[in-house]
């Protein structure tokens, strides 16, 4: 099976992209879905399936690239 996990994190910074370009323009729930949909790309991408701990410590460091991205 071929390894898609870029194609999952290229998918999650187009919706991240889009969440940024819909808060600017005003779209504030398009934003959060396009936001929480980069979000469940990038956990995709890892393929999380282990502790919880990871998962939350994922969703911070994506939470972070958010905040330097704006």
């Amino acid at each position: 099976m071929a390894n898609r996990s870029s194609d999952w994190f290229r998918q999650a910074e187009r919706d991240l992209k889009y969440a940024i370009e819909s808060r600017d323009s005003g779209w504030h729930e398009w934003a959060c879905f396009a936001a929480q949909q980069a979000s469940k790309c990038c956990l995709s991408r890892d393929k999380i399936v282990i502790s919880s701990a990871f998962v939350f410590a994922k969703l911070a460091q994506f939470f972070n690239l958010i905040l330097q991205r704006t």
